[in-house]
Order: structure tokens, then C-alpha cells, then sequence
């Protein structure tokens, strides 16, 4: 049974005589319509105006309904998960039929056979930026950004949006890939997600004793500044005499809270050596930074009508410690999630596919 015949159905069930004869009945396929298309409130007026007059539905709006539904179906089978909700799909069938570039812009959505996954810097214009506008000014996609879809449509994906709840890490998945993309307007800090459980531990454990040796506060942001500058103090010589002497004393002493204290701060020098310290701590970041880069396969950034599309591997790069401080594309730890500086890590990127080429 075609879209039309079902909703006349469902029409005739829901009215008393089965057939209409009140304003009221009128209004009720005005809400079944709405249940059961996508359709804007302009079309579902004038088709209930139509069924008044005895002309349930024109022959043009029956030929855009059932146009609609094959954009739609192909739409959610093709760039969306199972189950996955896309809003707003009949706003953007409208807005494309009246775009002066709508068939460029249908025959992008309708190929796939598109290039796979390269890492780079894309210029998001022509047709690309038509579909973009159109999908950003019209879709809504729960639990994620409309910009997920014109990823999936690029690169053949699907948009996985609120599918996995709690638990999502990748915003869409192509192939066996999974990607995550950030669309910021401003890409001086951009959110990477909530750190792992690992990740966390290490922060809440470090911090407190790092400013108890150190007599230095932390900002609550957990800059990277705040850090370094605590790290550039725990690895000076005059500390680590101190922190040599605290652990004489904890060895003499029967006073519980030093021991304990001492047994803590021994947690970053298995080897017992204080210059360890910051060594120590910048290799388990690594460690739990790249925990949580490697959740994806790929990391993906919108800005200013570019795509900046890395690999996991060249993230990695971009966000670990160097020298034993952290890396300039570490923004903050805030709330335990990790920010990123966009601009810093696409310059440290595009250095070392400078240096690799050479």
C-alpha cells in the first residue's frame, strides 16, 4: 500500500463515520498528516484545504509526497544508523527543489561512490557549501550536529547521533572507521569529550600533591600554564632535595599522615628518585591522552569553511607531552574534559606531514 492510500486509511479509521463531515474531522487529517510525513504546515493546510473542496490531494502535492518519501527513505537507509533519527528532512527536500543548484546538489547525495577517508585540509565551497548550509539551516539530529550529516554524505557514512546514547564516542561511522567531528565557529578551544576513567585518576591524584610540594595553585580550569608551571618547579633541583629529606623523615618518623603522604608521592617515582617525578607523570598523560584519542579512528574539525581531518596517529602527536610539559595544543582539563587549541594542532600537524614528505 502506496504513502497516499495509508494515509487516507488511517484517516477514514480515526473518524467516527468513516467518512468526513465536521471541521473537526477535517482538522484530524491535518494530524495525521503530521504524523505520518515530514510535510511543513503550509502543505498540510493546503491539503486539508484541497480535501474540503472534494480534492483529497492534488496531483502535483501527491507526486511531491511520494517524491519526499523516496528522499527520506533513501536518506535514513543509506547516511543514518538503524534506528537513527534525522529532523527536518522535509525542510530540506523543500529548500533543495528551490536552490538554483538543487541538481548538482541531489546528485552529491545520491552518489556513492565517493573518495574514502584521507587525511588533510578540505575547502568546504561549492556544492559542498550549498549542501552544508542547507542541511545546517534545516536538520536537527538528537544528541549530535547537523554537520554529522553532510560528513556522512561526503564520505559515505552514517550518522550515529544518539543511537549509542551514554556511550557514544564516534558522530559518524564510515566503513569500518569511526569519526569524531567537532563544528565550532571558533576553533581556539575545542572540546574533545570527557576524559577517560584513567585519565581523570591521574589529574585528581597528581594535582593535589603536585601543589602541596610545589605551594603553587592550579586554576580550576587545570590550564596548561597552571600545570607547566607546576612542572617546571618539580623538576627543580632544590625541590627534589626537599622531597628527599621528606622521605628520610617518613622513614623515622611515626607520624601516620606523613607516611601516607610520602606513600602517595612515591606512586610517581617507582624507582624512588625525585628527578622521576615529571617524567613519570608526562608519560602516563601520554598514555591516557592517547586512550582517548585511539576511541576513534579519525578526528575531524569544521571552521571557517574547512575541514581539518586527522588520524588518530597524528593527534597523538599533536596533544602528547613534549620535552615533559604539556604539548601547546592542550588547551585545559576543565571539568575533566579535554580541551584542544584547533589552531596549534592543525600547524603541528601540517609540520609533520611537512617533514615526512621531505
Amino acid at each position: 500500500m502506496d504513502i497516499i492510500n495509508k494515509i487516507l486509511l488511517e484517516w477514514r479509521y480515526q473518524l467516527p463515520s468513516g467518512y468526513p463531515k465536521t471541521d473537526s474531522d477535517y482538522h484530524k487529517l491535518g494530524e495525521v498528516l503530521s504524523e505520518m510525513t515530514d510535510l511543513d504546515v503550509a502543505s498540510i493546510q493546503r491539503i486539508v484545504e484541497h480535501a474540503r473542496t472534494g480534492n483529497i490531494i492534488s496531483e502535483q502535492e501527491e507526486m511531491n509526497i511520494r517524491e519526499y518519501e523516496n528522499f527520506q527513505n533513501f536518506i535514513l537507509n543509506v547516511y543514518a544508523m538503524d534506528g537513527q533519527q534525522l529532523l527536518g528532512l522535509d525542510k530540506l527536500f523543500q529548500s533543495i527543489t528551490k536552490h538554483s543548484n538543487q541538481d548538482k546538489i541531489f546528485a552529491l547525495i545520491a552518489d556513492t561512490t565517493k573518495k574514502p577517508l584521507s587525511p588533510g585540509t578540505y575547502d568546504i565551497s561549492g556544492t559542498d557549501l550549498d549542501l552544508y548550509n542547507l542541511i545546517t539551516q534545516n536538520v536537527r539530529i538528537p544528541n549530535g550536529h547537523p554537520s554529522e550529516l553532510w560528513f556522512a554524505i561526503k564520505f559515505n557514512g552514517e550518522v550515529k547521533g544518539g543511537v549509542a546514547g551514554d556511550s557514544i564516542v564516534s558522530d559518524v561511522e564510515v566503513g569500518a572507521d569511526g569519526v569524531s567531528l567537532k563544528d565550532y565557529a571558533k576553533i581556539s578551544t575545542v572540546d574533545f569529550g570527557t576524559l577517560t576513567v584513567d585519565a581523570a585518576k591521574l589529574l585528581k591524584s597528581s594535582i593535589s600533591i603536585f601543589e602541596l610540594l610545589s605551594g603553587q595553585d592550579i586554576n580550576k580550569s587545570m590550564t596548561r600554564d597552571s600545570m607547566n608551571s607546576i612542572l617546571d618547579m618539580l623538576d627543580s633541583e632544590e625541590l627534589h632535595n626537599d622531597i628527599k629529606k621528606l622521605i628520610s623523615v617518613a622513614n623515622d618518623t611515626e607520624i601516620r599522615v606523613i607516611r601516607r603522604f610520602v606513600n602517595k608521592l612515591q606512586v610517581f617515582m617507582p624507582n624512588g628518585n625525585p628527578t622521576d617525578i615529571v617524567e613519570y607523570f608526562c608519560t602516563e598523560l601520554n598514555q591516557t591522552i592517547r586512550q582517548k584519542l585511539i576511541e576513534v579512528d579519525w578526528w575531524g574539525i569544521i571552521n571557517d569553511g574547512k575541514l581539518y581531518l586527522e588520524t588518530s596517529d597524528e593527534m597523538y602527536y599533536a596533544l602528547k607531552c613534549k620535552n615533559n610539559r604539556i604539548a601547546s595544543g592542550v588547551a585545559n582539563f576543565k571539568g575533566m574534559h579535554l580541551f584542544v587549541n584547533g589552531n596549534t594542532i592543525n600547524a603541528e600537524i601540517q609540520n609533520l606531514r611537512t617533514q615526512e614528505q621531505g
